[in-house]
């Protein structure tokens, strides 16, 4: 008798639950509706909520958030927001969240002419003050994405604004919180595509929130075009590159705030041509003429070579690896050569070539050539 009274109650207990998660669905949409809303500062709609209180669950269905600053413009979508909570934690009144799964979100960032995110303002009106030492309002152990996508709207390097859009991204990101240190650790998987030509991936540790950062990690780069992103590096060079493909293999390290990044890069299909004249502009601290000749020469491929990132994260220095300045020592050397070659056909001009190519080298070279080119006068009577 007792057995049965007691599945009569367990039957009756899942019946109420399931009733309570009909009535407390409608009410937590609306909740987070409203408080998406007064945070945001503009109209925040959710399509359908779905709850299960036995697991701790809440998923959100096409959710809509339109731009703060832009109108028009969504900053976010997503065709499913699932939620899970630490049912403990929320007893207890933590802002904690065990899983945040987001399928097929749309996302929209701005970059200002001043170089800043504009990442959303929160206004939460709760009337206290934060207390300086509560750094993780909300901690999420684990942030899940399915089939995103990314559009960086840049003002920064360039008028009208440069677009790059990310698109099939997937993302693991997995948060562990030392109550010690009172420091995040985060460890970071994620892979997607870059304008739809190019794939990328990163694979790494570390605390990438609060300073001193720190981090190891591994960055692929596949089939990058070049000429797309002309307004990040154009600025500083003296050619343009009309067509070429980026491989880069880094791995990256920051130990309190100090680089230490090793980048393997190869590109293919290379085709490039000169701003100004290439005999009087500087590229890679060597004539403009000889590199492009180096170009001319690798056959449409760049590479493999290595470059390294050093420096303070606020502000990294570049260094070449050994493999290119070898090659651009080379073009010089067959630049010079070449120019040679050419004296032995005109002996009366020597003088002349020897000095131009002495000039472009600089320094003490310059010098010598003036002195060679004395020499060849006297000697040719010239």
């Amino acid at each position: 008798m007792f057995w049965k009274k007691f599945f009569i109650a367990i039957g009756i207990l899942i019946i109420l639950v399931f009733i309570a998660q009909l009535i407390a669905a409608p009410y937590v949409k609306d909740l987070i509706t409203k408080k998406a809303t007064d945070a945001l500062g503009v109209g925040v709609s959710i399509d359908n909520c779905a709850i299960s209180i036995l697991k701790g669950k809440i998923v959100l269905e096409n959710i809509d958030i339109p731009s703060p600053q832009y109108k028009d413009e969504h900053l976010i979508k997503a065709k499913e927001l699932s939620i899970d909570l630490y049912l403990t934690l929320l007893l207890f009144k933590k802002r904690a969240l065990q899983n945040l799964t987001l399928i097929q979100p749309e996302l929209v960032l701005h970059r200002d002419a001043t170089g800043t995110l504009q990442l959303p303002q929160f206004d939460v009106a709760s009337g206290k003050e934060v207390a300086k030492e509560s750094k993780f309002e909300i901690f999420i152990k684990s942030l899940i994405v399915r089939n995103g996508s990314l559009k960086l709207i840049d003002h920064l390097v360039s008028t009208p604004p440069t677009v790059i859009t990310f698109s099939n991204l997937n993302c693991d990101i997995q948060n562990s919180l030392s109550f010690v240190e009172k420091r995040l650790s985060t460890h970071l998987n994620m892979k997607g595509t870059v304008e739809g030509q190019g794939s990328f991936s990163i694979n790494g540790a570390g605390n990438f929130i609060s300073k001193p950062r720190s981090f190891e990690g591994d960055i692929k780069i596949e089939n990058l075009s070049l000429p797309k992103f002309t307004p990040y590096y154009g600025k500083n060079l003296s050619i343009i590159v009309k067509k070429g493909n980026l491989y880069l293999d880094s791995k990256a390290i920051c130990d309190k705030e100090n680089l230490d990044v090793t980048n393997i890069a190869k590109i293919e299909n290379v085709e490039v041509e000169p701003i100004g004249d290439p005999s009087q502009t500087i590229l890679f601290e060597q004539p403009t003429i000889y590199v492009i000749e180096y170009f001319k020469d690798k056959k449409g491929t760049i590479g493999p070579f290595e470059f390294k990132i050093v420096g303070n994260s606020e502000k990294p220095e570049f260094r070449l690896g050994p493999e290119i300045e070898r090659a651009l020592k080379q073009a010089m050397m067959r630049r010079i050569s070449e120019g040679v070659q050419q004296l032995l056909k005109e002996p009366q001009k020597a003088g002349e070539k020897i000095e131009e190519i002495g000039k472009v080298i600089g320094g003490e070279a310059q010098e010598k050539a003036k002195q060679i080119k004395e020499k060849l006068e006297e000697i040719l009577g010239n």
